[in-house]
């Protein structure tokens, strides 16, 4: 984070907070397995954001790979998060489970996109969920790293309609990408985020059922097949053969 000075959350305190010990899960999209780690934080009580469904709140993690930051305890330079808690506090903590496995397998999309050598790459934020033990019961949270600068911009929906006047083709050219990648099992959909750092996606499948209520396939969206081509590079074994395809999509 650097000094404290730079630090854009800096008036807030959070570093002042009391600290919490949570056990942090982890979702590894290849293997689809679940690890879990303890680690620290501090966090407000009071959310800074509301959406629809969730409320945000700022969060500071202790590091765990850094063991200069954890021996000295030194919250004031740790990196700054959004932690994310469903509004309806009786939400299982599947949903929060399932969020967090939408985002990383979104992740791992992201990569096998870039394998392509698009002239902009795409990238998901890094998710895991929190557990953590408030006033006398179990809490959940999602958190991912905050985008601290940047306008935040939302290219095309839950359905996979474009959003907005501006139609940029990466990110629609990834939702098309992903549900050819697929073999058509799939979409990742809801893209959205700040440049090309996306969060919070959606992924229709056609059994239903696999990333919670909200996959459920809806019609097929009009980027799967409308004004993007049909020649989006898919599953070839040498990447640098398709930068040209890239151009000619203005990605």
């Amino acid at each position: 984070m650097g000094t404290l000075d730079k630090d854009p959350w800096a008036d807030m305190l959070i570093h002042e907070i009391r600290t919490e010990i949570v056990r942090r899960w982890d979702f590894d999209a290849s293997s689809r397995l679940w690890t879990s780690s303890e680690t620290l934080i501090k966090m407000e009580r009071t959310p800074f954001a509301k959406g629809a469904m969730r409320e945000c709140y700022r969060m500071k993690k202790m590091s765990q790979i850094n063991p200069d930051l954890f021996f000295t305890m030194n919250w004031s330079h740790c990196n700054n998060y959004v932690a994310k808690r469903y509004i309806n506090h009786e939400t299982g903590k599947e949903v929060y489970f399932s969020d967090i496995e939408m985002q990383m397998s979104a992740k791992r999309f992201s990569k096998l996109f870039n394998l392509h050598m698009p002239p902009k790459a795409v990238d998901f934020l890094h998710a895991f969920v929190i557990e953590l033990q408030r006033d006398g019961e179990t809490v959940f949270f999602c958190v991912e790293r905050a985008i601290e600068r940047g306008a935040y911009v939302k290219h095309n929906n839950n359905a996979g309609n474009l959003v907005g006047d501006l139609h940029r083709a990466t990110p629609n050219a990834f939702s098309r990408f992903t549900f050819k990648e697929s073999g058509g099992t799939c979409m990742v959909v809801d893209i959205q985020g700040v440049d090309d750092i996306y969060t919070d996606p959606q992924i229709h499948s056609v059994k239903g059922d696999d990333f919670g209520d909200g996959a459920r396939w809806p019609p097929l969206p009009p980027l799967a097949c409308s004004h993007l081509p049909h020649s989006i590079p898919l599953r070839q074994s040498r990447p640098e053969r398709h930068g040209a395809l890239f151009l000619h999509l203005g990605l």
